[in-house]
């Protein structure tokens, strides 16, 4: 990594297989992390999660994850356990899949005070992971976070799939098992390298990424822009209060805090009920 980009904090590489599609209501199935430190170390992990509920068969026909393989596998290399090698050196024993429940302390402490690179993940993967900290009661963001998305920044260049992506960049690598959370973490790598070898001419820092791919509208309060500002104003910005102070709409918040909104929503409107607004910063 420290050949492509100039680091001044740790970039975490993410991957997530799903239930399913919306990151509101998905759980996730399995999951792949990589880590690139500042000083050039690295940290990977990857397993399956345990969702806590079925997975609809047209995302099995996604990802290839079963209910039955969740119960029956292992976390670390999905062999049955019936099958497990315990002399295999990858896997030594046969680990139970965890839910995201009994990993959520250790990915928070993994997931803190870290940059972003991915594959289309600022739509789906960062959203689902924050709803999956929210289950568990732990208030966790990404938004502070500089965002490099390589599906946006290949948008910039020429709209593809992560597979197309590896064939394009990859100089004669090709994607083998996409949508295996593993193999497209590393196939976002070969893409991400090959475009920076095609652009030199691309920012090498986080935040000119960030930038580059998703310039901040001043007036933005969240990142659904269900709030925004008016002349400085916090402002809903959907429905029939559009428009309209969030200090004279106290009901309205009320009601947003009783359906189906994202978590840094949620928190907002509970935030503005009991008097604190966000502050307009130009």
């Amino acid at each position: 990594m420290k050949d492509l980009l100039v680091l001044t904090r740790p970039v975490v590489n993410i991957d997530l297989e799903a239930t399913g599609g919306d990151p509101k209501t998905a759980r996730i199935t399995q999951l792949s992390i990589e880590k690139y430190h500042p000083d050039g170390s690295f940290e990977e992990m990857w397993t399956l999660v345990d969702p806590g509920i079925d997975i609809p068969a047209d995302s099995t026909e996604v990802h290839g994850i079963t209910r039955l393989m969740l119960d029956t596998c292992c976390a670390s290399c999905k062999t049955p356990e019936s099958e497990h090698d315990s002399n295999d050196k990858h896997c030594p024993r046969f680990v139970k899949v965890p839910t995201f429940k009994q990993l959520a302390k250790y990915l928070e402490v993994v997931l803190s005070d870290v940059d972003f690179v991915g594959y289309n993940h600022r739509r789906f993967d960062l959203p689902l992971l924050e709803a999956e900290f929210a289950r568990c009661e732990i208030q966790y963001s990404w938004k502070e976070s500089a965002i490099l998305d390589v599906f946006r920044l290949w948008q910039l260049i020429e709209p593809r799939t992560l597979t197309d992506a590896v064939e394009r960049f990859g100089d004669g690598e090709t994607l083998q098992g996409a949508h295996d959370a593993r193999n497209d973490t590393r196939g976002t790598m070969i893409a991400l390298r090959g475009m920076f070898k095609v652009r030199p001419d691309l920012p090498r820092t986080m935040p000119e990424l960030q930038e580059l791919l998703y310039p901040r509208d001043p007036n933005q309060i969240d990142w659904e822009r269900k709030f925004v500002f008016i002349n400085g104003v916090p402002c809903l910005n959907f429905g029939t209060s559009k428009g309209k102070p969030m200090k004279d709409n106290v009901g309205f918040l009320r009601w947003i805090l009783k359906n189906d909104f994202s978590a840094e929503v949620k928190r907002i409107a509970k935030e503005a009920i009991e008097g604190r607004y966000p502050e307009y910063r130009g």
